[in-house]
């Protein structure tokens, strides 16, 4: 695998896992006004 493709490969998983914490803390701040 060449550098470029790694380089590019981390900021997909950094992104995926951004995303995913702010739909979980949405879902979590949700929930909790709901209840």
């Amino acid at each position: 695998m060449s550098p470029e493709m790694r380089e590019s490969r981390a900021a997909l998983i950094l992104l995926a896992a951004s995303v995913g914490a702010v739909l979980i803390f949405g879902a979590f701040t949700l929930l909790t006004q709901l209840g």
